[in-house]
C-alpha cells in the first residue's frame, strides 16, 4: 500500500478512536478508495486497547480477520507489540515489533496449524537460528543468520531425516563449502534438490511473451486507464498453468485481457522440490500502459 495513502487512512481512524476510545470502522476498495460498506473489499478496524496501544485489524468483504497489528499511539506511527496475519481466518504468521522492527521469533504456520518455519530477528534483520518443518513435524532445514546473511552451517533433511543439502556460509553470506545429495545419498545438483518455476527464457521472455499477445481494450484506451493487474496462478508438476485470477483489479475490460492473455502462456519448467516437481503459486504485476 502507498504510504502516504496509509498514513491518511489510519489518520482518519485514529482521529476517531483517540477521541470516543472505542472502535472505529473504514470501509475501502482495492486501491484503497473509500468506499460503502457495500462496495468494499477491505475492512479496516482500529480499537485502543489500552493508554499505549492501539490495535488494527483488517478484513476481507466477507469479514474474515486478515491482519491484526499493534501499534503505539493514536496516529498508528509505528508497529509496537504482536503482530498477526491470516488465512483463511487462521493464524499463518506472528512475531513481535518493538518501535516498528521486527524482535525475537516470528512463526509461520501451516493450513492445520502446525509451526512451518521459525525465523529469528533482531533490529528488524535476520539475526539467529531460523529452521523450517515438514508437515509431519519432521526438520526441514536449520541454519543461522548473522545480521541477515546467513553464516556457517546450513543444512536441508529429506523428510525420512536423510541429508539433501549441506552448505557452509562466511560471514560475507557466501558459500564456501557445499553438498549436495540425493535422498538415495548419490552425488547431485543444488538445482536438481530445488529449484523455481520459470518461463522458458526466464520471466523476461514471459513479459516479452505478454507484450507481444495483449490487446489493449478499446474503452480503457479512450477512458485514458492505465496502470497494474495483480495476477495469480498455480504451476503444477508439469508446468503448466491453473487457477489463473485477478488478485488487485484496475478496470473490467483490462482485467479480463490480463487473464486472457496469461492463459495463452506456454507451459513453464515447474519448481522443483527435494527432487521432484512441485505445484507452485505466482503473483505477478501485469502493466497496462498506453505509451
Amino acid at each position: 500500500m502507498n504510504r502516504n495513502i496509509l498514513i491518511l487512512l489510519f489518520s482518519l481512524l485514529s482521529l476517531s478512536v483517540s477521541a470516543q476510545s472505542d472502535t472505529s470502522i473504514l470501509y475501502t476498495d482495492f486501491n484503497y478508495n473509500i468506499v460503502d460498506a457495500s462496495k468494499a473489499d477491505l475492512i479496516y478496524k482500529v480499537y485502543r486497547k489500552d493508554s499505549a496501544s492501539w490495535i488494527l485489524s483488517t478484513f476481507n468483504k466477507k469479514n474474515i480477520i486478515l491482519t491484526k497489528e499493534t501499534y503505539s499511539d493514536s496516529l498508528l506511527s509505528y508497529r509496537n507489540g504482536q503482530y498477526m496475519e491470516y488465512k483463511n481466518g487462521k493464524p499463518c504468521y506472528k512475531g513481535m515489533y518493538i518501535q516498528g522492527m521486527k524482535y525475537g521469533n516470528f512463526l509461520s504456520f501451516d493450513s492445520v496449524g502446525r509451526v512451518s518455519e521459525i525465523k529469528a530477528y533482531q533490529n528488524d534483520s535476520l539475526n539467529g537460528p531460523t529452521s523450517t518443518y515438514w508437515a509431519s513435524g519432521a526438520k526441514l532445514s536449520e541454519g543461522n543468520y548473522l545480521k541477515g546473511k546467513k553464516i556457517g552451517d546450513w543444512i536441508t533433511l529429506y523428510e525420512n531425516g536423510n541429508l539433501a543439502i549441506k552448505e557452509f556460509y562466511s560471514p560475507d553470506g557466501e558459500i564456501l563449502k557445499s553438498t549436495y545429495l540425493t535422498i538415495d545419498s548419490m552425488a547431485t545438483t543444488r538445482e536438481k534438490i530445488e529449484s523455481p518455476a520459470i518461463f522458458p527464457g526466464g520471466m523476461e521472455k514471459f513479459y516479452l511473451f505478454l507484450a507481444k499477445n495483449v490487446k489493449y481494450p478499446p474503452a480503457a484506451a479512450e477512458a485514458n486507464i492505465q496502470g497494474n493487474v495483480f495476477i495469480s496462478f498455480t504451476i503444477n508438476e508439469m508446468g503448466k498453468l491453473e487457477d489463473v485470477k485477478i488478485d488487485r483489479k484496475l478496470h473490467p475490460s483490462i482485467d479480463s485481457e490480463a487473464l486472457r492473455v496469461v492463459r495463452l502462456s506456454p507451459n513453464w519448467i515447474p519448481a522443483v522440490f527435494m527432487g521432484l516437481p512441485k505445484v507452485t503459486k505466482v503473483h505477478i504485476p501485469i502493466r497496462f500502459n498506453l505509451n
